[in-house]
């Protein structure tokens, strides 16, 4: 390989144009498709993303590998009008969650970072007033994020939320309240099933 063994690669494109409930028709009056741009890049190309990481991590089984992908505290909230950008955020999640009993199977590890409001040019100047002193990221704060899984590569499927540069960690306290939510003889039974699924 020309440049050596890739250890990483971070997933971190994001856009947020929406029009899916705007009254958009052309020239004859017919209502016109929506701009699936937010999917294409917050999901379609993280997909292909993860699948070019995992064809050159295989060149080297012995090498632990990590992928990062970058998601979004609409992964978890929902986030109005960011509609399809909230639907491609939660699909990154689910994308980590499929692969991450899989993929650690071949000495790669895959996480998620949830950034919640981050200051870019993305951001109008008038939600940034709106948001006021509530806890914001800046850019670099989201990077140190996404560089945790890789100073500690044992770590495998997680998802770390990020808010005012804070980090915690959100996947292991789903998995532990799931009998409150879920009741117990169902997370139960959703435990098995994921357990024979995934072995």
């Amino acid at each position: 390989m020309e440049f050596g063994i890739i250890d990483a690669v971070l997933a971190n494109a994001g856009m947020n144009k929406e029009d899916l409930l705007a009254e958009d028709l052309d020239a004859n009056g017919r209502l016109l498709p929506p701009n699936l741009g937010s999917i294409d890049v917050n999901l379609v190309g993280t997909a292909y993303t993860v699948k070019t990481a995992v064809h050159f991590f295989r060149k080297w089984p012995e090498t632990k590998c990590q992928i990062v992908l970058t998601a979004s505290a609409a992964s978890y909230l929902d986030t109005p009008p960011l509609y399809l950008y909230c639907a491609a955020k939660t699909g990154t999640l689910g994308l980590m969650r499929g692969l991450r009993s899989q993929l650690v199977r071949q000495n790669i590890t895959i996480n998620v970072v949830a950034p919640w409001m981050t200051i870019t040019n993305m951001v109008s100047p008038s939600l940034v007033t709106l948001w006021g002193n509530l806890p914001a990221n800046q850019p670099w704060g989201v990077a140190h994020a996404l560089l945790l899984p890789l100073l500690h590569p044992e770590v495998n499927g997680k998802a770390f939320f990020v808010a005012g540069h804070r980090i915690i960690e959100l996947e292991d306290k789903l998995i532990e309240t799931q009998p409150l939510w879920m009741g117990e003889q169902l997370s139960s039974d959703i435990a098995e099933g994921q357990r024979r699924l995934t072995t």
